[in-house]
């Protein structure tokens, strides 16, 4: 015996997200306006970010190069509409000025 099930969705798909239809609703925050904002940076390095949305809250993964950057995605994130709360998992991997390396 095969089941089937209908539900009516009151919101649009917008950007890998679903936004609803009433604006007194807080709508969730979506992959492509997270990766707008780090591309508006202009940082090329920022631009390769692969976040994660968890409801209103987003995930940074991945690694820059200085602590500077590090705080560049989190800021541009953090004013986006919607998002309550950034976590800034990403790493630091600095490279060594080339007069320190031995050769």
């Amino acid at each position: 015996m095969t089941t089937s099930v209908t539900a009516t969705v009151n919101a649009t798909i917008d950007s890998l997200c679903v936004k609803p239809v009433d604006k007194s609703l807080r709508p969730d925050v979506c992959l492509g306006t997270v990766a707008q904002a780090l591309r508006r940076t202009g940082v090329f390095e920022l631009q390769s970010l692969e976040p994660e949305i968890s409801g209103h809250d987003v995930i940074l993964r991945g690694s820059v190069g200085s602590y500077y950057l590090k705080q560049r995605a989190q800021a541009a994130v953090m004013e986006l509409p919607g998002v309550n709360r950034v976590r800034n998992e990403l790493t630091v991997t600095r490279p060594l000025p080339e007069l320190l390396v031995s050769h």
